[in-house]
């Protein structure tokens, strides 16, 4: 370009502090754009447990940054030109330097929490499963206040109901054959015959087991209505995922408590519903296993609800799950809080018992 190239470039007096000050501007612009690309890096990697080659990453990268400066420290100081003099003062220039360098990183904050996801649901909620299975033909609404013997939801079985049926006319024609027998035997007690007697026994034993096998089904029969255990209000529970696969049909998703699964089958153990009441909550976080050591009983903890923004509940931890989670809520799926494989892989989640205050 024309230029002629000199060995050392010399700046005027009255731009140097500008010099100084661009180059500490850029400097500073560097490591804020090179901090913030490492977090998102770090977030990114995070719901997926890989926090440790965001680490590693960062490391390089810092290491890298911070190579540079201390090498021109180390020349600037050894440099041969500079007198004792010169070199006394930058030796304890780059001395204050690291110092204080040391000082300030020793100040940052370093993260010690665990993050992950929370899940808040009703304390001390009572529920109120299914014990025989059938159809839903009748639930109480999400919200009703109910009395300790209320009739919560009601199903219907009907190969229960025509094993009744049976039942019951065979209880009938037993009884109707006893008092026949009864009958004979005071025929037969003028006369030497004396078979009507034994028979009698049998037709009785036979009875007697007909009657506890009715008294079992109605028994069956009853718990096919569901009455609440404890006054309070109705809740629902956590809804369920459909399932639906090439070999099997649609079934029910959602929770029983929804109109659209009136006259839907539903499996003994499934809960319709909680009743208890909705102010008096508590949060089950799932801390993945790497995590687990450092979560302690008495930990404070602050809960960040979607629904709520910028609102931070604080809790404490009450209780560690001695188990693995095994199953898995479709609500933190959802959303991507959980791996998506995570019913499959081999990694494991521990449910974290959390008092809300």
């Amino acid at each position: 370009l024309g230029i002629e190239p000199r060995e050392s470039w010399t700046v005027v007096r009255r731009h140097r502090k500008w010099l100084v000050a661009y180059g500490l501007a850029s400097t500073i612009y560097r490591w804020i754009l090179v901090a913030g690309i490492l977090f998102v890096i770090y977030r990114t990697l995070e719901p997926y447990q890989l926090q440790s080659i965001a680490q590693v990453f960062g490391i390089f990268v810092l290491g890298g940054m911070l190579v540079a400066p201390l090498w021109q420290m180390v020349r600037m100081v050894a440099e041969p030109h500079a007198g004792r003099r010169g070199r006394g003062w930058r030796a304890a220039s780059v001395g204050i330097a690291i110092v204080g360098g040391v000082v300030l990183l020793g100040m940052l904050p370093v993260s010690r929490h665990v993050t992950a996801p929370v899940l808040i649901e009703p304390a001390d909620a009572t529920r109120v499963p299914v014990t025989v299975p059938g159809r839903l033909a009748q639930t109480a609404s999400i919200g009703q206040t109910v009395a300790e013997g209320d009739v919560i939801a009601r199903l219907t079985n009907a190969e229960l109901e025509r094993e009744l049926a049976e039942l019951r006319g065979e209880r009938d024609i037993q009884g109707l054959y006893v008092e026949q027998l009864h009958k004979l035997q005071v025929v037969e007690r003028g006369s030497a015959n004396g078979g009507a007697g034994s028979q009698l026994v049998t037709a009785q034993e036979a009875l007697a087991a007909t009657e506890r096998r009715l008294d079992q089904r109605l028994q069956e029969y009853a718990r096919l209505t569901l009455t609440a255990q404890r006054p309070g209000i109705v809740m629902p529970d956590r809804p369920r995922r459909p399932l639906r696969s090439k070999d099997q049909l649609s079934t029910w998703s959602g929770t029983p408590l929804d109109p659209g699964n009136l006259g839907s089958h539903l499996d003994t153990d499934t809960i319709v519903c909680l009743i208890g009441d909705p102010s008096n909550l508590k949060g089950i976080a799932f801390v993945h296993q790497s995590d687990i050591e450092r979560i302690a009983i008495g930990q404070s903890v602050q809960i960040l609800v979607d629904a709520l923004q910028n609102q931070i509940i604080i809790g404490t931890v009450k209780e560690l799950a001695q188990v693995e989670v095994i199953e898995v809520p479709p609500e933190l799926l959802a959303k991507q809080l959980l791996p998506s494989d995570m019913p499959t892989n081999s990694t494991a989640y521990y449910a974290i018992n959390i008092g809300l205050r």
